[in-house]
């Protein structure tokens, strides 16, 4: 390939690129209004992925990720802001059952309190 088939190429994976991520964007931005107590995380995740897809169009046009330097910045930040959601998903998502009690479904606990009526315990049984 020539150099300039491949800058072509380079430009033209670059625009692919900031398509994917902004249209990514575009979803969470769809699912902010469709969910409650998860919009301002949605909302979050909607700006950041918009916004690296938008560095990915200025990466098109320098040629560099790393020039001019506040574009490295400006991707650094964005790569920061979806490590946390990431993070903060992982954290906040519901804790799975063991694989190796995968074949026990979940039963009523056998100690309850009285006052909340919360169970205290769990206990199973296998199918």
């Amino acid at each position: 390939m020539t150099p300039a088939a491949l800058a072509n190429l380079f430009v033209s994976a670059n625009h692919i690129e900031a398509g994917l991520w902004i249209l990514i964007g575009l979803a969470f931005l769809l699912a902010a209004a469709r969910t409650g107590p998860r919009r301002t995380t949605c909302l979050a995740a909607a700006v950041a992925f918009s916004l690296f897809g938008l560095s990915d169009l200025i990466e098109a046009r320098t040629g560099a990720w790393w020039r001019p330097w506040w574009l490295l910045l400006w991707k650094a930040g964005c790569i920061a802001a979806l490590l946390w959601l990431g993070w903060s998903h992982w954290r906040q998502r519901p804790p799975q059952q063991p694989h190796h009690l995968a074949h026990c479904r979940r039963t009523r606990s056998v100690r309850t309190s009285r006052r909340h009526g919360e169970y205290t315990g769990e206990a199973v049984t296998i199918k």
